[in-house]
């Protein structure tokens, strides 16, 4: 953060919360979205509008209703709709909508369960949501991975040095494990987008109705045929929460990542100081994982809603139970606290600085390029695998009993290992073993299929750039799909509204 001191002087809790500071306006928006999305994807009124309409055109369409009976519920309901009036909506509304005519206003519920399919829209309007921000973050990590195809770091298993490999390599996994969690999410919509009106409560309203044009006009792709399965299954919410605690798994194991390479002793990587946290009471505190910490508790939150829904679901008859009916409620949260979870993942992930020098430094000190020296020995028919396991292996412990760092290996000391285990030494000269043992020459050598090397890396990254780009054209048809049906549905009532004026003209 580019900061000067006439900034610190205009004001002196500068260094507190970083007004006017883009970086930190981003934390806070993500948590200000937070509240703003659970006020607003819990107002079921849209929702409760949009089915209303489409069941009374519906129900003209199929003869059910006269014209003159959906023109004037068509025209009232609208109305009172427009005047911020709808209340919560059903036979009440429309009743009072009409004039107090209940025989009338009671023909929007006729038939009809309540909670189906609203609820599908709700949830399919905050999936929309959750796939922008998602889609978002994918891009970041392909980003951030491009400009570090070179920045060379030791990968580490069991918490410690394994074989040494890049930042780019480390985020293309984290991006994968993304990827398959959006098409976890993306199934789970395939399956939310079905439209269940027209059940009844289990096997249907008692007069024919036409599901098909229902869900059409509101967007649905598909229909849960079995009429039984409309109220009686949630299963479609369970998938989103399960795809979500996915996400979070993996957003959390990063956020911790990256907090252990923000440690002042480790120093790998530091957050921008706008997006660090400081301490109330202590002033020096400049704390690079505040935030990572609060991305954890949102996934944290997230596997406590799978596990509320599916307590809310278990032992419950199979049918239609008030507390399967909180299941689709709780998915909805879940669904609002991971998009603040990958609001603030992404956002860390592009203000937390690398340092490539340290990085390197600490790889080249260590000794994850053994497995290379192993396979040297191999290859070259000096030992067979496990022989050249256990030289290599008490050759490090050698080297770190001496305190010696990988750069300053010799081959003497190899062989010194060798003849310790009864073994013929194998003579490699010191710089062949310091070349086996350079991190950057490992990364370089290891270029196959999925390997860190720079042209291997470079070719994963435009595979998912490209995969990207179809996540992000999927999803514009989607949201395109969804206002298609608005207009529709907006169409439909124009046009019967015309009739029925016509009519009384």
């Amino acid at each position: 953060m580019n900061s000067t001191m006439t900034d610190f002087q205009r004001d002196p809790n500068h260094h507190r919360h970083s007004p006017g500071v883009p970086q930190a306006q981003e934390y806070w928006d993500c948590c200000e979205r937070l509240d703003s999305e659970l006020t607003r994807i819990f107002n079921p009124l849209p929702y409760r509008i949009a089915s209303d309409l489409a069941w009374l055109i519906m129900l003209h369409r199929g003869g059910v209703i006269t014209l003159e009976q959906a023109g004037r519920l068509l025209s009232g309901l609208r109305k009172i709709a427009s005047e911020g009036r709808y209340g919560y909506g059903g036979e009440e509304t429309a009743i009072e909508a009409v004039g107090g005519d209940e025989d009338l206003g009671s023909l929007v519920g006729y038939g009809r369960t309540l909670q189906e399919p609203m609820s599908r829209l709700q949830l399919r309007e905050k999936l929309l949501d959750v796939f922008d921000v998602l889609i978002k973050l994918r891009r970041t990590v392909l980003s951030i991975a491009e400009a570090h195809v070179d920045t060379v770091m030791a990968g580490y298993t069991h918490l410690s040095h394994a074989q040494p490999t890049t930042y780019a390599a480390y985020l293309i996994s984290v991006y994968d494990h993304l990827e398959r969690g959006q098409e976890q999410l993306e199934m789970s919509y395939r399956y939310t987008n079905r439209n269940t009106g027209g059940c009844g409560a289990l096997a249907g309203p008692g007069f024919t109705v036409d599901r098909q044009l229902f869900g059409q006009l509101l967007g649905l792709h598909d229909l849960v045929e079995p009429a039984y399965d409309c109220e009686a299954a949630q299963d479609h919410s369970t998938m989103i929460l399960f795809a979500l605690t996915n996400l979070g798994l993996v957003s959390g194991r990063v956020a911790m990542d990256m907090n252990l390479k923000t440690l002042e002793e480790v120093g790998d990587m530091k957050a921008d100081p706008a997006w660090a946290g400081v301490s109330a009471f202590m002033p020096q505190k400049c704390i690079s994982g505040s935030q990572l910490e609060r991305i954890r508790i949102e996934g944290n939150r997230i596997i406590g809603f799978t596990n509320e829904a599916i307590a809310h679901a278990k032992g419950e008859p199979h049918g239609d139970m008030l507390p399967i009916c909180e299941v689709w409620q709780v998915a909805l949260r879940g669904m609002c606290h991971a998009e603040k979870m990958f609001g603030l993942l992404e956002a860390s992930l592009r203000y937390i600085r690398p340092n490539p020098t340290r990085m390197l430094e600490h790889a080249r000190a260590g000794y994850a390029a053994t497995p290379d020296l192993v396979a040297h020995l191999v290859q070259n028919g000096i030992y067979g695998p496990r022989r050249a396991h256990r030289v290599c292996g008490t050759f490090v412990r050698l080297a770190r009993e001496q305190e010696i760092p990988a750069y300053e290996a010799t081959g003497e000391l190899l062989d010194s290992a060798a003849e310790g285990l009864g073994e013929t030494p194998p003579r490699l000269d010191t710089s062949t073993v310091r070349e086996l043992l350079d991190p950057v020459s490992a990364v370089a050598r290891h270029d196959g299929p999925g390997e860190p090397a720079a042209m291997s890396s470079r070719h994963m990254i435009k595979t998912r750039s490209q995969r990207t780009d179809q996540a992000e054209a999927d999803q514009s048809e989607r949201r395109q799909h969804v206002r298609a049906a608005q207009q529709q549905l907006d169409d439909a009532v124009d046009l019967i509204l015309k009739d029925h004026s016509d009519a009384q003209n």
